[in-house]
């Protein structure tokens, strides 16, 4: 990975096709959202994790980027409602 460093094109090339090798797990959308969120994108960062919520078995980290998206985007009730939703998983 050290070496997509500024390649972000080439790395979400590689999120996608590890997405298709494995639909069911949740590494790639967790990693993706979380770079997405990283470099400034929350709603892009909100749609990737909102995605693997659909297809693989829910995770309090796709949780926890969902409503830090929100944070990051300044709407605490909606980040508050998907903390909620992390914490019943546990």
């Amino acid at each position: 990975m050290k070496a997509l460093i500024g390649k972000w094109g080439e790395a979400e090339e590689l999120f996608v096709r590890a997405i298709r090798v494995r639909p069911g797990g949740a590494p790639a959308y967790t990693f993706w959202s979380a770079r997405l969120l990283a470099g400034g994108q929350p709603a892009a960062a909100r749609r990737i994790a909102a995605a693997g919520l659909g297809r693989v078995e829910p995770t309090t980290r796709l949780w926890a980027l969902i409503a830090d998206s929100w944070e990051a985007e300044g709407q605490t009730a909606e980040s508050l409602r998907a903390r909620a939703a992390a914490g019943r998983m546990d």
